[in-house]
């Protein structure tokens, strides 16, 4: 399915809210902005640091737990669990080879070709995040976004906000902009929430963590003993 053909769905919307968008964007101090974006992402490349990233996935490839987190960008529990636990388990679990972190982005509630409970731009947020994940960039754009992530009742993910993500993430602009303007990542982003349905995920942030001693899945945004529970549950062998 074509980004154009959703982009029908909400374009009403959003030539109503555009210029009232900007305003907001423009005045409201707490709001994102990229200098703000470019200040988080020299503490996220330092959180970052000698982790491999491929695509979506984060950590060591051999890793013998896989936890797979689905997000949606407007959610602000997915924030917490961003800026609080899931960033100990990158320390504590990823780094040293553990566990590998597989990002699925997904707008909550949709299904396949339907809408985003949380309005059209949780949609934008997770179409140019699968497109800066091409470069091995999705990790960096999701933690600078959830750590000056916007009003969720306001519409604050503009193309002009993706792109100043990408930009404070270290990818190529130009690259993503081909990429974000394609199919694959629409095909993409349904597949991931297709696959948060079969898992029964009931919100956002969902987290799924398989290993040796099977699969447990878990909707959690700040307890990290969470974490630790699940995680080493499945690393345990059976």
């Amino acid at each position: 399915m074509s980004k154009k053909l959703i982009g029908v769905i909400v374009a009403a919307a959003v030539a109503v809210v555009a210029a009232l968008v900007i305003v907001q964007l423009v005045n409201k101090d707490e709001g994102p902005t990229a200098s703000k974006f470019q200040e988080t992402a020299t503490e996220v490349e330092a959180l970052l640091k000698g982790i491999p990233q491929n695509g979506a996935v984060l950590g060591n490839p051999d890793a013998p737990v896989t936890l797979v987190e689905y997000v949606d960008y407007k959610c602000p529990f997915c924030a917490a669990a961003a800026t609080g636990p899931v960033k100990q388990v990158i320390t504590d679990y990823v780094k040293p080879g553990k566990v590998k972190i597989e990002l699925r982005p997904i707008r909550l509630g949709a299904a396949a070709g339907e809408g985003s409970r949380l309005g059209p731009d949780s949609e934008r947020g997770a179409l140019a995040g699968l497109a800066v994940a091409k470069q091995n960039k999705l990790w960096q754009y999701t933690e600078i976004l959830f750590a000056n992530q916007g009003n969720e009742n306001e519409e604050w993910i503009t193309d002009a906000v993706v792109e100043d993500l990408v930009a404070a993430s270290g990818a190529d602009v130009e690259r993503w902009k081909q990429d974000y303007a394609g199919d694959a990542v629409v095909d993409e982003m349904f597949d991931n929430e297709n696959k948060a349905t079969a898992s029964g995920y009931t919100g956002t942030p969902w987290f799924e963590a398989t290993g040796p001693g099977g699969t447990k899945t878990f909707s959690e945004s700040e307890d990290y003993g969470v974490f630790q529970e699940n995680l080493d549950a499945v690393a345990a062998e059976q």
